[in-house]
């Protein structure tokens, strides 16, 4: 969430994007005067991962963006520590001591292990988003056998499946779906013979999980995408009869932004999509407070 900016500040948006600059999932303080003039010098200072947020580096480390990689490595979503200095020299070498995961972090591996990568893949492999353990020497000789015990979805973790389960990657993707940022039970035995029949009883959104839709309404797919829609990362209530009828009136009325959600709209704004984009813009990752009406009225100022 952005807070407001000083009158004399937002008057620029260029220059706004200057003084705050969000991360993608992440929030940076104001810069010092001295330091927001130069965007590019900025980012010399601080560079931000996806989803997280480095300190400021030493005066004598920012100097150069390059030598900078090398000290401090970021994983999608995560932060690793400062490398002591003699790994730090060489990037490469980094990347066989501590490979991230996208959204999360690994330890460091044994010397006798860390030596070759390829081999490591077959020890530890990451998800996105989560974490595996060490897997049984039997089983990490083999990562085409692995992916058949334990598949992981985007961001989330599912168990090793019975021994009887797993020989079949095919049906096991029929047995249990995980949604985008979510994790859905096993279905009844009826309903996973069927994967197209299972999409209309059970849609999960990006980073949400729906309920069970009632008999009458999972019949019809489309019908479905009236009644509940969901946004990325969100989860909206149902909307009244007189509502979901129509989807684009529905868009008026309730717009999510990305990993947010925003309440109704008064009728007054809602007629006017374009006008309601002026009222409330979001951030990454966040919800900002409407605007006043004397600001609104100019996106760009």
């Amino acid at each position: 969430m952005s807070e407001y900016l000083p009158i004399e500040e937002y008057q620029n948006i260029y220059q706004w994007r200057n003084v705050r600059m969000f991360t993608c999932g992440g929030i940076s303080e104001y810069l010092p005067v001295e330091v927001y003039q130069n965007i590019y010098q900025w980012r010399n200072i601080r560079i931000f991962t996806s989803g997280g947020i480095s300190e400021y580096l030493p005066v004598e480390e920012y100097q150069n963006i390059y030598q900078w990689r090398n000290v401090r490595m970021f994983t999608s979503g995560g932060m690793s520590e400062y490398l002591p200095v003699e790994e730090y020299q060489n990037i490469y070498q980094c990347r066989n001591i501590r490979i991230f995961t996208s959204g999360g972090v690994s330890e460091y591996l044994p010397v006798e292990e860390y030596q070759n990568i390829y081999q490591w893949r077959c020890i530890r492999i990451f998800t996105s988003g989560g974490i595996s353990e060490y897997l049984p020497v039997e089983v990490y000789q083999n990562i085409y056998q692995w992916r058949c015990i334990r598949i992981f979805t985007n961001r989330g973790i599912s168990e090793c499946l019975p021994i009887e389960e797993y020989q079949n990657i095919y049906q096991w993707r029929c047995i249990r779906i995980f949604t985008s940022g979510g994790i859905s039970e096993y279905l009844p035995v009826e309903e996973y013979q069927n994967i197209y029949q299972w999409r209309n009883i059970r849609i999960f959104t990006s980073g949400g999980m729906s309920e069970c839709l009632p008999v009458e309404e999972c019949q019809n797919i489309y019908q479905w995408r009236n009644i509940r829609i969901f946004t990325s990362g969100g989860i909206s209530e149902y909307l009244p009869v007189e509502v979901y009828q129509n989807i684009y009136q529905w868009r008026n009325i309730r717009i999510f932004t990305s990993g947010g959600v925003s309440e109704y709209l008064p009728v007054e704004v809602y007629q006017n999509i374009y006008q309601w984009r002026c009222i409330r813009i979001f951030t990454s990752g966040g919800i900002s407070e409407y605007l006043p009406v004397e600001e609104y009225q100019n996106i760009y100022q």
